[in-house]
């Protein structure tokens, strides 16, 4: 009789530590799905990212079109370009001319002096008075309005800004420059990109190649 109760104790006891060790196992399990479950998403929206590129095209660089605030002369408009590469709208999206440097025919740049502060650029095909930040979908090229010269003023490079940023000079001479580009927005990481800007062979003869 002492044996079986022994026996019953035993086996109870065996049972009770195999319900511990499954419901251990299951915790196990269970913080494992809350875990990968964490990740998963994260992963996810981190592979769906918005990734900006700034880049140089040269069949959808340049521009002549008629200026109407310039009397209605002819303009040449130069765009460098902004892609999404990602799979999420990339929000509220600016471009900055951050740098301006005069550039000598062996290369060497230094900083414009009259170029003390970064400025806004402006979206192409918006509105004069549209300066706003605008949102860019996967895969979709948007032009950034960079420079442009006059027929009726050939000897002066202008470089978008708006409203002038006061004590900046954004107007300048034919030569050779280096500028910097800056994008950023609400929800990517910023993106620069560097360009020479040749302006030595008339108003509507600019060239741009990729820094």
């Amino acid at each position: 009789m002492l044996h079986q109760t022994a026996q019953v104790r035993q086996q109870t006891l065996d049972y009770h530590r195999g319900a511990r060790r499954s419901l251990r196992k299951m915790l196990d399990l269970l913080a494992a799905a809350k875990s990968v479950g964490g990740w998963v998403p994260s992963l996810w929206r981190f592979a769906r990212r918005p990734r900006l590129h700034v880049y140089f095209d040269a069949a959808q660089t340049y521009m002549i079109r008629t200026v109407t605030d310039a009397g209605g002369v002819p303009g040449y408009f130069c765009h460098v370009m902004v892609r999404n590469d990602g799979h999420d709208v990339a929000r509220k999206c600016r471009g900055r001319l951050t740098a301006v440097l005069q550039r000598d025919e062996d290369g060497r740049t230094a900083p414009a002096p009259g170029f003390v502060a970064p400025v806004v650029l402006k979206w192409a095909h918006e509105l004069d008075w549209n300066w706003n930040p605008r949102d860019i979908e996967h895969d979709v090229r948007r032009r950034l309005d960079l420079c442009y010269a006059l027929q009726s003023a050939p000897q002066q490079l202008r470089f978008f800004s708006h409203p002038v940023p006061s004590g900046v000079q954004t107007i300048f001479p034919p030569g050779l420059y280096t500028v910097r580009i800056r994008v950023d927005a609400q929800n990517a990481a910023d993106v620069e990109g560097t360009f020479n800007i040749d302006f030595t062979h008339g108003w509507s003869q600019i060239t741009i190649t990729v820094a």
